[in-house]
């Protein structure tokens, strides 16, 4: 194929070789084997999204020439469908990429003439909602559809311009329903009766899957949407009007048909039929399509990159390396009260590649989220806090703040909240410094970690003797089913092995010369001896004699020399032999008890640990406090980056350009700024896409979280915690069962695979507890509700393992009742009266679990 400097040009082959240059703005070079010519230099300067090696391309480009070589400077490209990709777990990031598509597509689309015409109403009037605020009509349903939305949970609005009427694919072509192309979140004021719209801050985007409804398929809808991006008019745009009239532009240069009969100034009533109205649109949605548009970005890469998933954290969730062992707790700094449990959950963070908590609500699950950022922090690591809502997040980050109101803490999150992040990193950045006694505290921290770690040792000590108990105990239970049940196997370890002895001893003496003098009376000793301890031992393990009959039969009436005693006794040795390990693994089991029985219990050492927990906490803080004064100052190179990240930040919120060059700011500055928290839809707005950018990434409400959004927060981390409970309800999606079916087909997952990654029945949490075989790390000493009613919650829904430590006041007339540790009757107290009867406590908790339900 002839190249020509200056020359467009247009490709489709395969990406042959990749490589990708560093620098401030880094690209990537490319060989793309094009069918039926010679391999071209392809450049993509945006190295985000250049696609991957051996991925098919459809390619158009200038021809430029670079020290002597001709090559082509990509301009626009789309990917080219060749069927699933060979990688198993590039197959599973392309089904979620579909899920979260489908899904995406639903949320901005209404059924026209069936019940879910009420999540939307149209705008036939007036100035286009997407051009700023604008009042509402006084018509009835208008302000009813505002009302309700005033009283909905989890929604948010969402207007648009133009309106798009087709046929849904995803239903088969069955119905009609509409969307809008451009859109934008908005919140509903209501002022003298009247309703208004106001803009909500993230600005306004082009719809993607408005496009699928002109019959541009996805290819083709990809790229425009990457050409919309990529126009310097709309990103440099500042104004909703002017960013709107740019959008619009780009797709009618680009032949999307009906643009040019729009006006925003005059909106018109739709006619009903299919393509494009001038009509304006409300929406109640669940989620916002810019930020699911960058979650699908990260998406893409790591289904383009698959390597980036092959180690961390990320590889365990996929299930492409095994989990590793549950670490013993060992004394980190925190600097909040600490359990036992709480201490292990904390270790296995900071040790573990993949950690899994669980606990219902009042064991303490915030003290550990808290805890372990302090543990990160004081060991000079990063953490990455994530939750799929944004108060869990709000909830710790605001702890910490109380904690340490000089903590270099990030709460990152939308777009509309950057300029918030970067008056924020200059605040802590321009924080006068406080003098460092990072000695001093290390100095205490230690003295109380002698004291935690000897409680700690027991612990181990504990759990090394329990494990080996219960391994012992399987052991025992396996060899007695392997006996056959009529063996006694009670008689006493010493006996048993002096009788076998005994036998052993008397048959040996069959292989002995019996000489030439009384050679008959002489047999016949042997015999009766061998005879006499042959039926002690049959006795013992329970067998008649006429297996001792056998073993002699040989020789009871042949006075000779022989071995055949010493064979035959071959199956009742064995026995004998089995039945007496029997014995020796009961008796090794019971010294075991009998020093577990003389160290403390678990309750006891979580009492120490309780005693001296002031001391921890005074300590820890003060630890971590010289550790943030530390951070502060130790790193200038990492203070630059982030003073360049904030103005960087505050450039973008300004001007609404340069997203990509302030993500790529963030890596060099976070040693500076070592904790972020965003939500999980949140993180490539705010994050490069880079493995291992944290230490920890620590996924909070993990019930409540989809798969899809978790891998690429695992993804740029080198440890993970994933902590939720599994009796919660996981996260709520609109994909249908048949879809996501066809969508795991299209990507090649069997039955088997499909259901173990099931974006619809397989949460976030879900998943982790599989890789770790459904044994997470269990918080088991519940703080916050009275007995009687957790204890219904404790025996119906979390096998009676819960430990109570709540207090609660007693009815009038009644003496304190210290609550703590309730074993057995839950119900009642130190006096033995119940506070409550136990029946109408169950009742009650019944009905209120069935009211749920309903």
């Amino acid at each position: 194929m002839e190249l020509i400097v200056d020359q467009t040009v247009r490709l489709t082959g395969n990406i042959k070789t990749r490589q990708v240059i560093e620098g401030r703005t880094p690209f990537v070079k490319t060989t793309v084997s094009v069918d039926g010519a010679a391999d071209v230099p392809v450049v993509w300067w945006d190295s985000e999204r250049a696609p991957a090696l051996d991925a098919r391309v459809k390619v158009k480009g200038q021809v430029s020439e670079f020290k002597g070589v001709l090559e082509v400077h990509a301009e626009e490209w789309e990917l080219q469908w060749d069927g699933p990709p060979a990688d198993p777990f590039a197959q599973v990031i392309g089904f979620y990429i579909g899920c979260v598509e489908a899904e995406a597509a639903g949320s901005t689309r209404v059924q026209l003439g069936s019940p879910q015409h009420t999540i939307h109403i149209e705008l036939e009037e007036g100035l286009s909602p997407t051009h700023g605020g604008r009042p509402l009509s006084a018509k009835q349903r208008v302000h009813r559809w505002c009302e309700q939305r005033e009283m909905a949970i989890g929604e948010s609005i969402i207007s648009g311009w133009p309106m798009i009427i087709g046929s849904d694919a995803d239903r088969g072509g069955d119905g009609v329903v509409a969307s809008p192309l451009l859109i934008s979140s908005v919140q509903l004021i209501q002022a003298e009766g009247r309703w208004r719209i106001e803009p909500d801050g993230d600005g306004l985007d082009l719809n993607p899957y408005a496009l699928d409804l002109l019959g541009i398929d996805r290819d083709e809808r990809d790229t425009l949407v990457r050409l919309v991006e990529e126009t310097p008019a709309v990103e440099e745009a500042s104004l909703p009007a002017d960013r709107s009239t740019a959008i619009l532009t780009v797709l009618s240069d680009a032949g999307v048909p009906g643009i040019h009969d729009l006006d925003p100034s005059s909106l018109t009533a739709q006619s009903g039929s299919e393509g494009i109205h001038n009509t304006g649109m409300l929406l109640a949605a669940s989620n916002s399509t810019q930020i699911t548009r960058m979650l699908l970005e990260d998406l893409e890469a790591l289904r383009d990159k698959p390597d980036l998933l092959s180690t961390g954290p990320a590889a365990v969730m996929l299930g492409r390396v095994p989990a590793p062992a549950t670490s013993l707790p060992k004394p980190y700094p925190s600097v909040i009260p600490s359990t036992l449990t709480q201490d292990q959950a904390v270790t296995s963070a900071m040790e573990s590649t993949f950690t899994v908590v669980t606990g219902p609500p009042g064991t303490g699950k915030s003290q550990v989220l808290v805890n372990v950022i302090a543990a990160a922090v004081a060991n000079k690591q990063s953490v990455l806090f994530a939750s799929k809502n944004n108060q869990a997040v709000d909830v710790v980050f605001d702890r910490i703040s109380l904690i340490s109101p000089n903590a270099c803490i990030v709460r990152a999150g939308a777009s509309s909240r950057r300029s918030e992040v970067a008056s924020d990193i200059a605040r802590m950045l321009s924080t006068p410094r406080q003098p460092v006694e990072l000695a001093t505290s290390i100095r205490d921290w230690g003295e109380i970690e002698k004291r935690i770690t000897e409680i700690h040792n027991v612990l181990h000590e504990r759990t090394r003797l329990e494990g080996e108990v219960n391994q012992l105990r399987s052991d025992l239970l396996e060899r007695l089913d392997e006996l056959p049940e009529h063996v006694n196997v009670n008689s006493g370890l010493e006996e048993l092995r002096t009788a076998l002895s005994n036998a052993q001893t008397a048959l040996d003496a069959f292989g002995k010369r019996l000489g030439l003098f009384r050679r008959w009376d002489k047999h016949q000793r042997r015999l009766e001896d061998a005879r006499n301890r042959l039926s002690v031992l049959g006795d013992l393990i329970g067998l008649d004699m006429q297996a001792g009959y056998q073993v002699l039969q040989s020789v009871d009436k042949r006075p000779k020399r022989s071995l055949a005693p010493r064979f035959e006794f071959g199956d009742m040795e064995q026995l004998a032999s089995a039945v007496i390990s029997v014995e020796q693994i009961r008796a090794t089991i019971e010294e075991m008890e009998v020093e577990l029985n003389i160290l403390p219990s678990k309750h006891e050492l979580d009492d120490r640990l309780h005693n001296i927990g002031e001391e921890r906490v005074e300590a820890g803080r003060a630890f971590l406090n010289a550790r943030w004064e530390q951070v502060r100052q130790d790193d200038p190179a990492a203070r630059t980056a982030a003073n360049e990240l904030a103005e960087q930040l505050d450039r973008v919120a300004n001007q609404g350009s340069g997203a990509r060059q302030t993500r790529r700011l963030v890596q060099g500055a976070l040693k500076a700024i070592p904790v972020w928290g965003v939500t999980n839809l949140s993180a490539r707005t705010n994050l490069p896409l880079v493995p291992g950018l944290f230490d920890l990434v620590v996924i909070d409400e993990a019930s409540q979280c989809d798969v899809a959004s978790a891998l690429p927060l695992l993804a740029r981390a080198r440890r993970a915690m994933i902590i939720g409970d599994r009796r919660q309800l996981i996260h709520i999606t609109s994909l249908s069962r048949s879809r996501e079916r066809i969508i795991a087909q299209r990507w090649g997952l069997d039955d088997d695979r499909a259901s173990e990654f099931s974006y619809r029945n397989r949460s976030c949490f879900g998943l982790a507890s599989l890789r770790v075989d459904g044994s997470p790390i269990f918080l088991d000493l519940h703080f916050r509700s009275h007995p009687a009613i957790i204890g219904f919650s404790n025996e119906q829904f979390y096998d009676s393992r819960l430990e109570f430590c709540s207090d609660s006041q007693p009815p009038l007339g009644e003496s304190a009742i210290e609550w703590r540790r309730v074993q057995g009757d839950s119900r009642r107290g130190s006096n033995g009266r119940s506070r409550i009867n136990p029946e109408e406590a169950r009742a009650l908790a019944t009905a209120l679990a069935e009211d749920f339900d309903h």
